[in-house]
């Protein structure tokens, strides 16, 4: 167990790859000089028994700088393509849909992070392409098919997901691994331009170790009272670690639950932790899907 001074120690979502193999991580930095960070050690969520954390307003800078537009109406408008533009890869994710049941968001993003903080089973679907080149690529998804988003709309609250047996990702994983085969089909035939910019999928499918079982309690809650007892959103989370999800941290203080779902490149600030390290089970495990020849 490691306790730490609030005012000198910070955590943040991070990863280690593998060969084939990834592992979702915490990494704990220690401030010194009152301003460098400087990291002394990274924890498996799957493994940490305590937590108690507050959200910061500092972030870890990006990998590099970039047109800040998110969609491509807006990059449209910007004048930096394409020397200005920046590099990023389109991913593809699922998440749990009141409507359809599992769906798929369809993102953007120039870091691993990203998709890897939304604790579900995902595939990249290009290389490195120009920013504006991702953005098109993302809305034309999201137009072509009914079970794809740019935004999780009608997106499930972890309370339901809980209630409705959706904790366990492996489902996801296979309705992901179903999907995408179509999705490229119906491309090829009816979209060339943007099925030409795709690559097979690199999906990361989560392991035994992705996610641990929940208390049984917890699920025979009736769903009025699961709903009640979740915190929203809190600015800082402490207790007891009864089951995660990836990174995302189911947690038990007093006669609450809270859902801790890091986001990337956030840094919070850290009063205690009891936990393992990281790199000893691997969480995800990446696949190829040779679907293009």
């Amino acid at each position: 167990m490691l306790r730490f001074n609030m005012a000198k120690y910070f955590l943040t979502l991070t990863y280690v790859e593998q060969g084939r193999n990834l592992f979702n991580c915490f990494l704990v930095f220690e401030k010194i000089n009152g301003s460098s960070l400087y990291p002394i050690q990274n924890f498996d969520p799957s493994l940490i028994n305590w937590i108690d954390i507050v959200r910061s307003k500092h972030m870890l800078p990006t990998v590099e700088l970039s047109c800040p537009a998110t969609t491509y109406k807006s990059c449209m408008k910007c004048n930096l393509y394409p020397y200005g533009c920046g590099k990023a890869f389109v991913y593809l994710r699922t998440f749990i849909h009141s409507k359809h049941g599992i769906a798929f968001k369809v993102g953007v993003s120039n870091s691993l992070l990203r998709p890897l903080s939304q604790a579900s089973p995902f595939a990249i679907l290009t290389d490195f392409i120009y920013r504006r080149d991702a953005l098109l690529v993302e809305a034309e998804l999201a137009k072509a098919f009914k079970r794809v988003y740019m935004s999780p709309v009608g997106r499930k609250v972890w309370a339901d997901v809980i209630s409705q047996g959706y904790w366990n990702p492996n489902k996801e994983s296979t309705a992901l691994i179903e999907f995408l085969p179509r999705m490229y089909e119906e491309l090829k035939l009816k979209s060339y331009g943007v099925y030409e910019r795709l690559t097979n999928p690199i999906l990361y499918i989560p392991t035994k170790h992705f996610a641990t079982e929940l208390p049984s309690w917890i699920e025979l809650l009736p769903i009025k009272e699961l709903r009640r007892v979740f915190e929203k959103e809190p600015l800082g989370v402490k207790g007891e670690v009864v089951s995660n999800r990836g990174p995302l941290l189911l947690l038990e203080y007093g006669d609450s639950f809270w859902v801790f779902q890091p986001s990337e490149r956030r840094l919070y600030l850290l009063n205690k932790i009891d936990g393992f390290k990281c790199e000893t089970k691997p969480h995800l495990k990446k696949v190829i899907l040779k679907i293009k020849k």
